[in-house]
């Protein structure tokens, strides 16, 4: 760093358009160095009226700032879903990614001793606008992300749903679902076939899962319909038994042990392919603590039963005695 004043800062020069260049000393501006306050407020004012001629002039009302444009894919029921196969996840069939918008599964609702790799998934995130359905909440965005066992991509639904209410400021900053994004979506009642259809004879799998669930419960049941799922699985209790080496068992936690890139976190497509991949590594864990089926994932994943305390007959002042 050298002083303007000495050889470096004699030097420097501005380049113009066409390339030449001037010293600093001709810039516009340099001879009111040394004015005073007033001065230099008026020439500044005088410049900037001078500015708003020439925008006027050439029929701009102003400098146009650069806006930040966030993706946001969305789905609407009956369109083609990106055929791209999520991160950790393997094409359905050679050349083919299989189905982007997933239907019901082929295979039976799975039994007890039905492997885990041979199942089919539906990993599901929401959206929504608050904490809490029981306050009125509702959810403002589905992603459903259906696999197999072996990871075979099977395909996604993912959608904007109108939730009927205002987005808080605070929600639309933590997910970048705005309310004009969803004014223009769908009802939940518009898509709730294209939801069951996914989650049909397939296990349902989410993050924390009970939050979900109660959710898309209630949803369903402002539709006057009713949900049916013959197994749910919770990958932050899967990963209490199962990755117990890690102490947090957030997604984003999680995703960090296991190298999981997450495309968009806090929106539910982005969340469910980050669980989808998750669900993998976990299945990959159970095999390798002795728990191939569901029934042995269910009795892994089971609570220890603490042992009773035996209490004795005498009164308690006779236990000293």
């Amino acid at each position: 760093m050298h002083d303007a004043s000495g050889a470096q800062g004699a030097g420097l020069v501005e380049e113009g358009p066409g390339g030449s260049g001037r010293a600093e000393s001709e810039a516009p501006g340099a001879d009111l160095w040394d004015a005073d306050r007033d001065t230099r407020l008026a020439a500044a004012r005088a410049a900037l009226r001078d500015l708003e001629r020439a925008q006027r002039a050439s029929g701009k009302r102003g400098a146009e700032r650069p806006r930040v444009v966030r993706e946001s894919p969305l789905v609407w029921p009956g369109e083609v879903a990106p055929a791209v196969t999520p991160f950790g996840l393997v094409p359905w069939q050679e050349g083919n990614v299989g189905p982007a918008m997933p239907g019901p599964s082929a295979g039976a609702a799975p039994g007890d001793d039905a492997a885990l790799e041979e199942m089919e998934y539906a990993v599901l995130d929401v959206e929504t606008t608050g904490g809490s359905a029981a306050f009125g909440h509702r959810i403002t965005e589905v992603g459903v992300v259906c696999l197999t066992g072996r990871g075979e991509f099977r395909g996604e639904l993912r959608t904007l749903v109108n939730p009927g209410r205002a987005i808080p400021p605070a929600i639309s900053r933590l997910t970048n679902i705005s309310q004009a994004m969803v004014d223009a979506a769908p009802g939940f009642a518009d898509i709730a076939e294209r939801v069951a259809a996914a989650l049909r004879n397939r296990v349902l799998v989410a993050h924390n899962a009970g939050f979900d669930w109660r959710f898309l419960h209630g949803e369903f049941d402002l539709c006057g319909r009713r949900l049916r799922v013959r197994e749910r699985l919770c990958t932050v209790r899967m990963a209490r038994r199962l990755v117990p080496e890690v102490r947090r068992r957030s997604l984003d936690a999680l995703c960090h042990y296991f190298a999981i890139p997450n495309e968009a976190r806090h929106r539910a497509w982005g969340d469910a392919r980050a669980t989808a991949a998750l669900l993998i590594q976990l299945i990959a864990r159970a095999e390798e603590r002795a728990a191939p089926t569901l029934a042995d994932l269910r009795a892994l994943m089971r609570p220890a039963a603490r042992p009773s305390r035996r209490r004795s007959a005498l009164p308690r002042s006779m236990e000293w005695a």
